[in-house]
């Protein structure tokens, strides 16, 4: 026998044809009296039963069917369909009135199953929600109320809210799994008080379904009860599913299999002489944490008899899985986030999709087209093909794999390495999920498609400080993730990530012209206007989100790894397009660009909880990518592509430095400028020239090699003279502060790089443009002076 096999899934955002939903195949709150006529009184009832409608009777005084008994008993019917091979699950809220305590009344699943599946209640004075459920071997039956009240008078039964949802139910959760394929878990069955007769439990090795091992009951003759202790999650819908087979049992006995105590009312199947494995399956709501499954039987003496058992799982299920059958999704709308989603046949994803839980099944089968996406929330299982446009023309793109089980061949590039922090090297083997390659292609317009099983949870991927630090890591996801939420949840890495801009291969085949993108929470830098010859798109990325498939830079500071979480992916419409790829949209406060042959920015941020030093999510360090030129601010000896700062309430002097292959002209500029104060000057100082760069661009004769250019955010009008002639030094343990002029009162305050302030001195002259006086200040070490005046105020770095 085919055994039924229950498999997790999660919610989707997707657009689908309108239909009904599938799962809901019958539903009344008896608000009006129009379904009362479909029930009635059935072969094999007796006494005198009314049907009608109560408007008031039902919950919350609202309509319920009602059923009245002259005294004698009744049988009642609706007749309902169902989807074979499906499972089905019956809620509703029933009442009763004069109901003896010691009478039962049973409410059934009769016909879409072989075995009927029923709850037996009594003296409900008060609304209790019911469910029974199994899975449907047929498409038609009915829903059986019956009682016998023996003689005790008129008695009453409400029913309210009743739903038949039918579906193929989503695993959420595991209670309690056992295939026998070990005998490890039988010591857990036995016979509990109330049993009787003579029964023996154990493993059979070979006596489960194709032959594996079962959980065997034999009785000697009288009859059996076994359980097993189990544990649930209170509220959770359960679905108890087995297969069973049976020896020597009469036709006319019946074995009980139940679920008991972990709901208010038991739930059982009744089954008889079963020769060849049958799944069964019992469905339910608890509203308890802990039972037992439990098996009974009493075979009339007829000698010994057994019962196998196999493939056993107590499972919480979602009975309302979003379904794609190829043409339609079966709610009618697609999945929401809150969904579970099985796609049953082929299905591309050419927009944004969002799910919980994802299977796909055999039948299925899931494209995702290049800038679309699909977020999993929780888990997945199945495969899928996942596509990526990338550079071409002999540029590179570091890309990762968002499917296990792809391999580096899989991509079919022309070009590929790995950086282990000191060198590159050509990888081979399986793509980890996590883990960065720079890829690169001689075609004009290459696409990556990558096929494996899907990737979900959380990823986690080893991290190195060896060399100089830097790992190429992958967003692991088939959607995109935050930037923001990546580096807040890393403390092992400096807060930045790079991503690379390939400018292509220069018209002269010699010198490349791509070069890194740095993000962090303060905002991005990158490169453009290359001027190498290659036509394409050489833009700034954004600091929100990294594509699916895209790789990146981090720099470790410990040995350990980095992690990725589901929450870090993103829902936003268009994040993971081809267009964000390659980041296309900038964020900045101050960004200064230097520009000849090559081109570089240097972004700095002003924010209140930024510090002069260095800070993790601010400041993020220069990774140079191009060695014919680099641009950047430094702080202390290092190198930084972004730099926060305190908020600009003051005078700041900050210092840039850069790296050029061959001497010439080159263009310093604004690039772009948004919060800094009305009145403030962005002031450069390089060989004794100063520029105001807030007038206009600078041209700067810069040579071959290193060099640094100081930079000043005045807020008072100063004179460039001033500004180029401010300088501080130590000399013979003596504190030396030039001026471009004398000065009559000035505050002079001096901080460690920390912001502590060292010195506080006012109304001091500078006579001649000159300040000497010794300081208690540490040799070597660095400082930041600060000269306040009625002209202005200057701000300079400098080392004792």
């Amino acid at each position: 026998m085919q055994k039924v096999i229950l498999l997790l899934i999660l919610s989707v955002l997707f657009a689908g044809s309108s239909m009904a939903q599938d799962w809901i195949v019958y539903s009344e709150s008896f608000e009006t009296a129009d379904d009362v006529s479909n029930w009635g009184v059935f072969v094999g009832s007796s006494g005198f039963t009314e049907v009608g409608h109560n408007a008031t009777a039902g919950v919350g005084g609202t309509g319920a069917i009602e059923f009245t008994d002259g005294g004698f008993g009744f049988l009642i019917e609706r007749a309902i369909t169902a989807t074979a091979g499906y499972h089905y699950s019956l809620t509703f809220d029933i009442k009763t009135s004069n109901w003896a305590d010691t009478r039962e009344l049973d409410v059934s699943i009769i016909g879409i199953d072989d075995n009927s599946k029923s709850v037996s209640i009594s003296d409900l004075t008060d609304f209790t929600t019911i469910t029974i459920g199994g899975t449907a071997s047929a498409t038609s039956g009915y829903i059986s109320i019956q009682g016998d009240n023996g003689g005790d008078g008129a008695n009453t039964v409400w029913i309210d809210n009743i739903t038949l949802s039918v579906n193929k139910p989503f695993i959420l959760e595991s209670f309690y799994e056992e295939e026998f394929e070990t005998a490890d878990d039988a010591s857990n069955w036995g016979a509990f008080v109330g049993s009787s007769g003579f029964t023996s439990t154990g493993q059979n090795a070979s006596a489960g379904v194709g032959g594996s091992g079962a959980l065997e009951f034999t009785d000697g003759g009288f009859g059996f009860l076994i359980e097993r202790p189990i544990t649930v999650t209170q509220g959770a819908e359960y679905s108890l599913m087995f297969d069973v087979k049976t020896s020597n049992w009469a036709d006319t006995r019946e074995l009980d299999v139940s679920i008991i105590g972990i709901e208010d009312r038991a739930k059982s199947v009744s089954i008889s002489n079963l020769t060849d494995f049958t799944t069964i399956a019992i469905v339910g709501t608890a509203s308890a944490t802990s039972g037992y499954i439990r098996i009974q039987g009493d075979n009339g003496g007829d000698g010994a008899n057994t019962v196998w058992i196999d493939n056993i799982s107590l499972t919480s299920i979602d009975m309302e899985t979003v379904i794609w059958n190829g043409s339609a999704w079966n709610n009618g709308s697609g999945p929401t986030a809150s969904d579970n989603v099985m796609v049953d046949a082929p299905l591309t994803v050419s927009g944004d999709m969002s799910v919980n839980n994802i299977e796909v099944t055999e039948n299925g089968g899931l494209t995702i087209e290049s800038g679309a996406s699909l977020a999993i929330m929780e888990s997945a299982i199945g495969t899928a093909t996942v596509m990526r446009n990338t550079t071409g023309s002999g540029g590179y793109s570091i890309v990762g794999s968002p499917v296990f089980g792809a391999d580096l061949s899989d991509l079919s590039a022309d070009y590929l390495y790995g950086w282990d922090g000191s060198a590159w090297a050509t990888p081979a083997g399986p793509m980890m999920p996590g883990t960065g390659y720079f890829a690169g292609y001689d075609a004009a317009a290459p696409a990556v498609s990558l096929t494996g099983d899907l990737v979900s949870g959380d990823q986690s991927v080893a991290i190195s400080t060896a060399g100089d630090g830097f790992n190429i890591v992958a967003n692991p996801y088939t959607a995109s993730i935050s930037i923001v939420s990546f580096l807040a949840a890393n403390a092992n890495i400096d807060g930045s990530v790079y991503l690379w801009n390939d400018g292509g291969q220069n018209a002269d085949a010699s010198d490349r012209g791509g070069d890194y993108v740095t993000v962090n929470d303060i905002g991005t830098v990158g490169s453009e206007n290359l001027g190498d010859g290659v036509s394409g798109s050489n833009v700034t990325a954004a600091n929100t989100d990294i594509g699916s498939m895209q790789g990146f830079f981090v720099h470790a500071t410990s040995d350990a790894t980095v992690d990725f979480t589901p929450l870090m992916q993103t829902d936003i419409a268009g994040a993971n397009s081809d267009d964000n790829f390659y980041r296309s949209v900038d964020q900045s406060t101050l960004k200064l660009a230097l520009s000849g042959d090559f081109y570089n920015e240097v972004l700095f941020g002003f924010r209140a909880d930024a510090t002069i030093g260095v800070d993790r999510l601010f400041d993020a360090p220069k990774l140079v990518g191009n060695e014919n030129f680099a641009f950047y601010s430094m702080i202390e000896d290092s190198k930084f592509a972004i730099q926060g700062l305190p908020e600009l309430n003051s005078d700041m002097q900050l210092t840039l430095g850069y790296d050029v292959k061959e001497a010439g002209v080159y263009t310093l500029s604004i690039k772009e400028i948004e919060g800094i104060p009305t009145g403030f000057n962005v002031i450069a100082n390089h060989n004794g020239v100063s520029y105001n760069l807030s007038k206009g661009a600078a041209s700067l004769n810069l040579t071959s090699g290193s060099g640094e250019i100081e930079l000043s955010l005045t807020s008072a009008t100063l004179s460039t003279q001033t500004v180029s002639d401010f300088n501080v030094y130590n000399n013979a343990g003596k504190l030396n502060i030039v001026l471009g002029s004398s000065v009559k009162s000035a505050d002079i305050h001096i901080f460690d790089i920390s912001g502590k302030s060292m010195i506080a001195l006012n109304n001091e002259s500078f006579n001649e443009g000159r300040w000497i006086k010794p300081v208690n200040l540490q040799s070597g070490e660095i400082y930041i002076l600060k000269v306040q005046s009625t002209n202005g105020t200057l701000t300079k770095k400098f080392v004792y």
